[in-house]
């Protein structure tokens, strides 16, 4: 009888999983900015923290939290992403986008999004992180990543 393998999973912030054991990946591909070549291929098993660090925050010290997905490259502090902006949570097979009380807010689709409140993505949503913009591609789990 052949099992299946445990999800690829990313580090998380110490907050146990609530997804069932089996629940595949949500692959994204997220265009951030408004250049096209700045693509990132993301696989969410469970949570995925994205924001930001600053150069002050490079240090291994444990009192600074870093984000699992760093925006930094993007001059997310020129655009006011917080340092842990929101998340991209996967919940049985389908992806969510949570602000996680971030200071300057989230859009979707030019939405304003309620602090800790999960919304549903759908491929092809647009959203704002303060103003850093990020167009979400969702693949399907039969086509090649």
């Amino acid at each position: 009888m052949a099992t299946e393998p445990p999800p690829i999973t990313v580090p998380n912030d110490g907050v146990e999983s609530h997804t069932p054991p089996f629940v595949l990946p949500v692959r994204m591909l997220l265009q951030v900015g408004n250049q096209r070549q700045s693509v990132l291929r993301l696989e969410v098993a469970s949570k995925i923290v994205i924001g930001r660090i600053d150069n002050m925050d490079t240090g291994d010290s444990p009192d600074v939290l870093k984000p699992d997905l760093n925006l930094s490259p993007y001059k997310a502090r020129d655009h006011g992403v917080s340092r842990l902006h929101a998340a991209f949570e996967n919940r049985g097979g389908v992806p969510y986008i949570v602000d996680l009380k971030s200071t300057s807010g989230t859009r979707l689709n030019g939405l304003s999004l309620a602090p800790s409140e999960s919304y549903r993505l759908r491929d092809g949503d647009e959203l704002e992180l303060g103003s850093l913009r990020i167009v979400v591609k969702i693949v399907p789990g039969n086509t090649k990543f």
